[in-house]
């Protein structure tokens, strides 16, 4: 066998091997069944979104509410101002119908308008003399995790585990602040114009439009510069 025949079979078995190789790669790197064989994540793991009563006891005495029944009911305001829906009731036992203004009247101090306020009655017996204070409010929830029907060593076909996105969309229905948001997101806030006319202003001036920050936003730990090489003490 001459040389430039020998030179002619390793090249073209050179070029075999690098046709192969790209043909391994794109097979690993594009889906068998195409990119939009998977549904996405919010289809196979939704985030439902329901009305749920939320619902307070506060006990109650001649002088009104203690303190830690003060707490809790600003807490439980907090929350139905930020996620409740509708009215919120307050209703207490026949016994003591003077509790229910006196807690309505708390409610309205933390800062629930007069008119979202709705007392009554109650008929069921209720020997802790307790008022009950409630709203409906939303959570949000998703599908359970821990599918682990496929074998996670073998993904010949490049598809996603049946798992995959599971955490993150339970993490989302957790760490969402109301979770009507997720259906019908709130409208956008007014315009600020006369902050719009002092950018305008500054930059016809040709002054800058960023805003300063102060010396603890720099996010800088500490403005300490050591000298000399040596961290010890000595001489």
């Amino acid at each position: 066998m001459t040389k430039e025949k020998g030179m002619l079979q390793m090249k073209t078995i050179f070029r075999g091997c690098v046709a192969l190789m790209t043909v391994l790669v794109a097979a690993c790197a594009y889906p068998v069944n195409g990119p939009d064989s998977a549904p996405p994540v919010e289809k196979r793991f939704p985030i439902m979104v329901e009305p749920r009563v939320q619902t307070l006891r506060v006990g109650v005495d001649s002088g009104g509410l203690d303190p830690a029944s003060a707490n809790d009911l600003q807490r439980f305001t907090r929350d139905y101002l930020s996620n409740g829906s509708g009215l919120i009731r307050v209703s207490a036992p026949r016994r003591i119908p003077q509790a229910v203004n006196a807690v309505a009247d708390q409610i309205a101090d933390f800062g629930v308008p007069r008119n979202r306020i709705v007392t009554g009655i109650d008929d069921e017996p209720n020997p802790a003399d307790e008022v009950r204070v409630s709203y409906v409010g939303y959570v949000a929830s998703a599908e359970p995790c821990g599918d682990w029907s496929s074998n996670l060593g073998y993904t010949s076909a490049n598809t996603p585990s049946p798992n995959l996105g599971c955490a993150t969309q339970h993490n989302l229905a957790a760490m969402v602040a109301d979770p009507r948001d997720l259906v019908t997101p709130k409208p956008l806030g007014p315009q600020d114009a006369q902050r719009r006319l002092t950018i305008l202003e500054k930059y016809r001036k040709g002054e800058s439009t960023v805003a300063t920050k102060a010396a603890e936003q720099s996010g800088v730990v500490s403005n300490a510069v050591q000298s000399g090489g040596g961290t010890g003490g000595g001489k």
